[in-house]
């Protein structure tokens, strides 16, 4: 975002950034914590924030493709949003490791004004799986499926093995799907380049 400053002489101006602390703590259905879940949030843009005494706008938040928060072994973890904006409230998704069993789930409809503590109860999963196809029925290597929970923008995505499997579990929900399909240069033409 960008303001206008007038400069007539040297300037050193510290920027406190308006980050608000919300404390997640992540439990299993029996309120067990889980440690080692990976935290992604929705893209939350805030139009009306201060940097200093100067009007801004941003958004702070955790992408799906950059390494998550992750959990320590009391299931807690720490992220630094910016505060809800008034197009969207923020949406945590929590990723649990394979090993525990439970789904990928989300809080949604998170408005942070303030720092704030929350908790996350995963849940059993429900699985999504199948083959991506070329055009002779061939299940077809190294595709991206992508998945997120509706509305939200938390994408996880899942490569196809050598058959074109692909497996997702997930909390019961809405979903929005996309596949980004890719050929290699030199590899079998059935699917686009």
């Amino acid at each position: 975002s960008t303001s206008n400053l007038t400069l007539t002489q040297s300037l050193t101006m510290d920027i406190a950034l308006p980050l608000k602390k919300v404390s997640v703590h992540v439990q299993s259905p029996s309120g067990t914590p889980v440690a080692g879940v990976g935290l992604t949030t929705n893209d939350s843009w805030s139009p009306a924030l201060l940097l200093g005494t100067l009007p801004a706008s941003g958004s702070a938040y955790y992408a799906y493709y950059w390494p998550p928060a992750v959990t320590n072994a009391a299931g807690n973890a720490d992220l630094w949003l910016f505060p809800t904006g008034p197009y969207n409230n923020h949406v945590i998704t929590a990723a649990p490791p394979p090993e525990t069993g439970l789904a990928t789930t989300s809080l949604a409809d998170l408005v942070v004004t303030g720092d704030r503590s929350v908790i996350i109860q995963l849940v059993e999963p429900v699985t999504l799986s199948g083959r991506v196809l070329d055009a002779y029925g061939n299940g077809v290597a190294n595709q991206t499926v992508g998945m997120a929970p509706a509305g939200t923008g938390n994408w996880m995505s899942r490569t196809t093995d050598a058959s074109g499997s692909y497996l997702f579990d997930v909390a019961p929900g809405d979903y929005a799907l996309q596949l980004s399909s890719y050929n290699a240069p030199g590899a079998d033409a059935t699917v686009p380049r």
